[in-house]
């Protein structure tokens, strides 16, 4: 209770008021309290004058007893008992002959590069301290001692995009407007005070040097889940406690950045990942003289956030009251969703999966980036380039070159074009000319009646035979002798094959092979190690029935040999190869957990992980158990942590080894003692040694399939045995098991294993979900690794949380093993030489224009760590044809990367 009414000794009754509280005084007469700096005494009369300023009609009768009338004629006047009271001096205003005449100045917003740091949702946009400072600057000079802003609003967020802002001010009452292309986006009122201190809430501000704190690096982390990405002089909270409640600023003589970083304090308080903008502030003064005095001491500044008063206090500024409001976010690009499965080489399918299928086996085998084809088509069917180019609209690396002719004589064609692909109706009538027109390497797609029976042609590979609804298609290409003259048998249990591969690589073309006996990750490795230089070498054989071993010279293995797959897969009865092909559109249904189970994530105190337990809880779970190989390190692991368990639910962390099937054992009988039955494990566990395949070592082998493959086998193995009910086994796969990424072969491999572990377990009859992720946004390495860049790896843009558990969602309904989710890039921003390789450098880096790079500086230098060169050297090589190794690359200067542009294309 705020106020207390108690006797005295006289009898008098004394009123006790708490400290933080708003007495509104009802009288004339002012109050006297004793602890009136923590008190704030408002007269209540003078709050009704100021919102009559304001313009709001107030009911004033309301406050005094009902009248009756009509009344009696007989009723006394009382106008001859009013008199006026000249006791009481007032203060007049003396109006002269002068107009208070606006006080106006245009501003243009071009100059300030530090402004971009201030980023809303990915919109850079002007914070309302700028608006604030510009007012300022056209009220009064820098030399005023005091300035106060009252009841300001914030109308409509403003961009920074060469913008133009005009302020008006009336200098006699101090009322402003701020306008931008004709519309009022802020108002409010500025006036220099007498005295500051009649203004501020003298609250106290001490620091108290709290042992639990959020980092620079996590308070901003934590702005950035909510949609605040701020950058450069606008990451100003140095420091602050769990509850935000006091930390340190940091000064950098920039008035507008300060006070927006005492606003962020407000933005911090949320603990949803909502996005809240700023709209109104009720007051904000600012002691120049005293701030000035106290930042000069020190850089660092201390704030304290008085949560009851809504008060935000550092230095000699101090805000009071901001008022915000939920902004939705923008909607991201959807992701394309796709599922991973076998596909035998001669199988029925629908006429867009055929060519989904047959548009991948050709990228794949020939590794272009550009696939330049014509279709030949006759009187009675419709094209099929046209949905191919959307297919290809759907491949991020892969850009398309397409020419339709209406006829039967496919020797009008330019034969020069050297095509990879040519589709047509009846090839076999007309294969001389087709012929013609192939590239070595290239491939024919031929539609034939679904009765058709192929007989081998001499020169020519069968590749697939799709018999679709309408018609059957079989895609050709021609043929090649290559010859392997090394097998290597690959185990991810035993990794002494690893030297012997990485040196018949260097000469020798290779095939290498696993049997499924158990899951392996030989597909994985694969798909990695071709992508990297000297990779194309390769090829791979996965035999998941009982076959004979492998060897070139049998029977059962020199026709798929001939053929020139680099992925050969035998499974049941059948030759094929792993593809993705689009989700169904299933019916969704509303995702919820069992309040009285338990969920264990593994990696759950990582930055995925905790989002993804944040969501879990938000959808109903109660009892889950955070698994971490250190335990909690961070004020934003407690942080979190705190907020859970102060709304109910019971959270766990357990540093067991879970890379054992003793640990796993330990962690799952202790959860279900515990908490309670088990209902989902999740695996987000990541350890990335990245290097090309040739520098790979066992170790590095050895610690990312331990965070992968070790943990799902023995997550496997228990939950058999202890959680016959479990409704969810997921693991995290990525993109670079599915798609390739350089660099990162054994990390390909340690997913491969995930993901063949829960087709098993789906052939078993048990749940078992492998999710290939792109990049994801806000949280993870590829954030960490990226900041504030937005660079596309492989082609693939970071996909924003939000977007990843919606996705997630629908993909926890499914029956599906292995399923994919990612974000595709613009294509003209990843590949095409239409862009010079200075500007793909640009882009990558993150730089607008490619004038302000200095020329004689290293691409190490200009920020280029071996990520963003492994990117870079990939669009060289597929796109401009430069084949440059990546610690060569990283020492070039900008000039001598020109120089060999230029050369190139001479040649």
């Amino acid at each position: 209770m705020a106020i207390k009414s108690k006797p005295n000794k006289n009898n008098n009754h004394s009123v006790d008021i708490s400290k933080h509280s708003i007495v509104l005084n009802l009288s004339d007469k002012p109050l006297r309290i004793n602890n009136d700096d923590m008190v704030l005494t408002t007269n209540f009369f003078h709050i009704l004058g100021r919102l009559y300023q304001e313009g709001h009609d107030l009911q004033i009768h309301k406050l005094y007893p009902n009248a009756q009338f009509p009344v009696n004629r007989n009723t006394p006047m009382l106008s001859h008992l009013i008199k006026w009271n000249c006791d009481k001096n007032w203060y007049c205003y003396k109006f002269s002959e002068d107009t208070d005449t606006p006080l106006q100045k245009s501003y243009k917003i071009t100059d300030h590069e530090y402004l971009t740091g201030h980023q809303i949702d990915g919109l850079g946009t002007i914070p309302p301290s700028e608006i604030l400072n510009l007012v300022w600057q056209t009220f009064k000079s820098r030399l005023v001692p005091a300035i106060v802003f009252e009841n300001c609003e914030f109308v409509e967020v403003v961009p920074l995009d060469n913008v133009d802002i005009f302020v008006s001010i009336l200098p006699k009452s101090g009322k402003f407007e701020v306008y931008k292309d004709n519309k009022v986006v802020a108002c409010g009122r500025v006036f220099v005070p007498d005295d500051i201190k009649k203004y501020q809430i003298s609250v106290p501000c001490f620091e108290q040097k709290s042992s639990e704190i959020l980092t620079q690096n996590e308070v901003y982390k934590t702005l950035n889940l909510k949609g605040y990405n701020y950058s450069g002089l606008f990451q100003g909270v140095e420091k602050c406690d769990l509850e935000v409640s006091e930390g340190s600023l940091r000064w950098e003589n920039n008035w507008t950045t300060f006070i927006d970083s005492m606003i962020q304090t407000v933005q911090l308080q949320d603990s949803t990942h909502l996005l809240r903008l700023p709209v109104g502030i009720r007051r904000l003064t600012i002691d120049v003289n005293s701030h000035l005095r106290i930042v000069n001491q020190t850089k660092s500044c201390h704030f304290c956030f008085h949560k009851k008063n809504k008060t935000i206090k550092s230095g000699g500024i101090e805000i009071f009251d901001v008022c915000t409001k939920l902004r939705q976010r923008q909607c991201q690009q959807s992701p394309v969703l796709e599922k991973h499965v076998f596909v035998p080489n001669v199988v029925t399918l629908d006429l867009e999966e055929s060519l989904i299928v047959n548009t991948q086996i050709v990228v794949e085998k020939s590794l272009t980036s550009c696939i330049k084809a014509v279709e030949i088509v006759d009187d009675n069917s419709d094209p099929l380039l046209p949905l191919v180019h959307r297919i290809v609209q759907r491949m991020p690396t892969v850009t398309s070159d397409f020419t339709i002719c209406a006829t039967k004589y496919p020797e009008i064609i330019d034969k020069s074009k050297n095509l990879l692909l040519v589709v047509g109706t009846k090839v076999p009538a007309l294969l001389d000319q087709i012929l013609a027109l192939v590239s070595q390497d290239g491939f024919i797609l031929t539609r034939e009646k679904p009765s058709f029976r192929y007989k081998e042609v001499a020169n020519l590979e069968l590749l697939t035979e799709h018999c679709t609804p309408q018609e059957k298609l079989l895609l050709l290409q021609k043929s090649k002798s290559v010859y392997y003259v090394k097998h290597v048998r690959l185990s991810w249990k035993q990794l002494n094959w690893l030297p012997t591969l990485q040196r018949a690589l260097k000469t020798k073309n290779v095939v290498v092979d696993s049997s499924n006996v158990e899951p392996e990750g030989v597909l994985g490795l694969t798909t990695c190690v071709r992508l990297e230089r000297g990779g194309t070498k390769l090829r791979c054989f996965v035999t998941m029935d009982e076959v004979p071993e492998f060897d070139s010279g049998s029977v059962f293995y020199q026709d798929q040999l001939r053929k020139n797959f680099a992925v050969n897969v035998f499974k049941s009865g059948q030759w094929g190869t792993y593809r993705h092909l689009p989700l169904s559109q299933d019916g969704s249904r509303n995702f919820a957990c069992d309040e009285d189970k338990s969920y264990v994530i593994v990696g759950g105190l990582g930055g995925f992980g905790l989002e993804l337990t944040e969501w879990l809880v938000a959808n109903g779970a109660r009892k889950v158990v955070l698994v971490s190989r250190v335990g909690l390190q961070s004020g934003y692991q407690r942080r979190k942590i705190g907020l859970w368990r102060s709304s109910g639910v019971a959270v766990t962390v357990s540093t067991v080894d879970t890379t054992t099937k003793q640990g796993c054992l330990e962690l799952i009988q202790k959860a279900i003692s515990e908490l309670g039955p088990v209902d989902g494990v999740f695996n987000l566990c990541v350890v990335l040694k990245d290097a090309f395949f040739e520098d790979q070592t066992e170790e590095t082998f050895k610690e990312s399939l331990s965070s992968k493959a070790n943990i799902a086998v023995a997550l496997d193995q228990v939950t058999r045995q202890c959680c016959k009910n479990l409704r969810y086994f997921v693991m995290f796969s990525s993109m670079s098991c599915g798609r390739g990424n350089p660099g990162q072969s054994n990390y390909g491999m340690a997913n491969s294993v995930m993901e063949r572990l829960c087709e098993k377990r789906r052939n078993d009859g048990l749940p078992g979900l492998a999710i290939q992720w792109g990049p994801i946004d806000d949280v993870g390495v590829y954030a960490k690794a990226m900041g504030q860049k937005k660079i596309p790896l492989q082609g693939f843009v970071a996909q924003k949380l939000g977007s990843c558990f919606k996705v997630l969602e629908r993909f926890l309904e499914r029956a599906d093993a292995v399923v994919s989710s990612v974000v595709i890039a613009e294509k003209n921003i990843v590949n095409g030489n239409s862009h010079s390789v200075l500007d793909q450098l640009a882009h990558l880096l993150g730089v607008k224009d490619t004038r302000i790079l200095n020329k004689e500086l290293t691409l190490a230098d200009l920020g280029m760590d071996s990520m963003i060169g492994v990117q870079f050297a990939q669009i060289l090589e597929r796109g401009y044809g430069i084949c440059i190794p990546l610690e060569d690359l990283r020492s070039l200067t900008v000039s001598e990367l020109v120089e060999t542009e230029d050369k190139m294309g001479k040649l």
